[in-house]
């Protein structure tokens, strides 16, 4: 059970991403160029999962048994960090949008994603105990799960999406955070092996 204090923090973290995007949307709100518009939501979405990131670590970390190590701890803010370079790019990227890592791209990275994360559910679940699992399921699901759901719309319905680029944003975020979770169910384990 969540404890008022990390239902708190997550819940804090959610209107913080909520607010960012709807920030940003409405201060670009008269963009009438289609690559503009796209820019701007992809820089909305992006900035909003760095909010969105630390409400999904504390809800699923505050639900897994044991303590967080530290091993897990730095996982949390290596993944945020690569979320806020993520920012970055979208701010810094000049070239033309159709070039910025097409749908062949995105979904290389979800099948690599997906194949890391059952390697590594099958490696772990199969090495640990009990408490292993108990702890890694959660983490090793949602990635998949994650890599599933971003892969859902085809190549084709993305691509008669021309204006916004909401969809297109929301699922390379998804991916992110399939990552960010295999590395977090990994980082679990190293902490569960360092405290045996």
């Amino acid at each position: 059970m969540l404890s008022r204090l990390h239902s708190g923090a997550a819940g804090a973290a959610v209107l913080a991403a909520v607010a960012v995007y709807v920030v940003i949307q409405h201060h670009f709100r008269d963009l009438e160029e289609a690559p503009a518009r796209r820019k701007a939501d992809r820089l909305a979405i992006n900035a909003a999962a760095c909010f969105l990131w630390p409400a999904i670590a504390i809800v699923i970390l505050a639900t897994v048994p044991g303590s967080v190590g530290m091993t897990t701890q730095l996982t949390c803010l290596a993944v945020l960090l690569y979320l806020v370079l993520d920012v970055r790019a979208v701010v810094n990227y000049v070239g033309l949008l159709r070039d910025y890592q097409g749908a062949e791209t995105l979904s290389e990275r979800a099948t690599q994603i997906s194949t890391a994360a059952f390697a590594a559910g099958t490696l772990l679940l199969s090495a640990g105990g009990k408490d292993v699992v108990e702890r890694v399921a959660p983490f090793v699901f949602l990635a998949l799960l994650l890599c599933v759901v971003s892969a859902v719309p085809s190549g084709n319905a993305r691509r008669s999406i021309t204006r916004r680029a909401i969809w297109d944003a929301t699922q390379r975020v998804a991916v992110a955070f399939a990552a960010g979770l295999l590395a977090l169910a990994i980082a679990v384990c190293v902490d569960v092996r360092f405290a045996d």
